[in-house]
């Protein structure tokens, strides 16, 4: 289906996450989102057409924060990742192991579900990075499972790297479960985005 100069309008959206879908149309669709603030971008693929780079351009602009997968850093344009107060966190859902590097990275979200961290541990102590947060995200009805990452929360705290926890209920739920933005993104790095904003207009 063509829809050749359609307008996705949404005037008063604040918040958008857009998971494995991409972010262009062939029929010519434009977005219009004049007050968004938070946009999650966590595509299920690492490429990027340049269409998609032109809106994320386009929105940085004016985004309070960006959520994006940790596969797309080697795909953003030097505009995006050298923004020099838009907050960028990214996240990796993956259960295997770091990517091949850490640098540019200051805000990173990661699971917790139980799989062995050394490889995470092992690249926080040993490369040379940019980290100064690390979300990780535990699921479930127990208690936080501190005890089980206590490697990986020691090398944390010998590079200076702030760990934060974020809680969320059992995934497993049934099949077509929409997820909502704040599923995908941790509250706590909007709040911090925010206070980062009005702290950078107070200067």
């Amino acid at each position: 289906m063509k829809l050749n100069g359609a307008v996705f309008s949404l005037p008063e959206l604040l918040r958008l996450s857009i998971n494995s879908c991409p972010l262009h149309h062939d029929g010519g669709v434009r977005f219009s989102l004049p007050k968004l603030k938070h946009f999650a971008f966590i595509g299920a693929t690492a490429h990027l057409d340049p269409q998609d780079v032109d809106l994320l351009i386009m929105l940085v602009s004016k985004l309070v924060s960006f959520t994006v997968t940790i596969d797309k850093i080697t795909r953003l344009p030097p505009s995006i990742l050298n923004h020099p107060t838009l907050p960028i966190l990214y996240t990796t859902f993956m259960l295997t192991g770091p990517p091949v590097t850490l640098q540019g990275i200051r805000n990173l979200l990661r699971p917790v579900r139980g799989q062995d961290f050394q490889d995470w541990v092992d690249k926080i102590q040993n490369s040379a990075h940019q980290i100064e947060t690390l979300t990780l995200m535990w699921y479930g009805e127990g208690g936080r499972p501190d005890e089980s990452m206590k490697p990986l929360l020691t090398a944390c705290r010998a590079r200076n790297v702030e760990v934060i926890w974020e809680h969320r209920p059992d995934p497993t739920t049934p099949a077509g479960r929409i997820e909502t933005f704040f599923d995908l993104v941790p509250s706590s790095f909007i709040r911090r985005s925010e206070a980062l904003q009005v702290s950078n207009r107070s200067r």
